[in-house]
């Protein structure tokens, strides 16, 4: 079980590191790992349900 919580971790790292260097407005993601924090550093994290949601309203 450790082995497989580190490796969410590390995905996560990733993802959250390239959104980061690219500067990113915002991470869509169904992983509930990666949404825990609702924001992280100015991006917002956000399903797929939501992203879909503010594209719409955006229009």
């Amino acid at each position: 079980m450790e082995r497989k919580l580190g490796a969410v971790i590390d995905t996560a790292n990733r993802f959250l590191a390239c959104a980061l260097e690219k500067k990113a407005d915002c991470i869509v993601s169904r992983d509930p790992h990666l949404r825990s924090p609702k924001h992280y550093q100015g991006i917002q994290v956000i399903d797929a349900a939501t992203f879909i949601d503010k594209v719409e309203k955006s229009k």
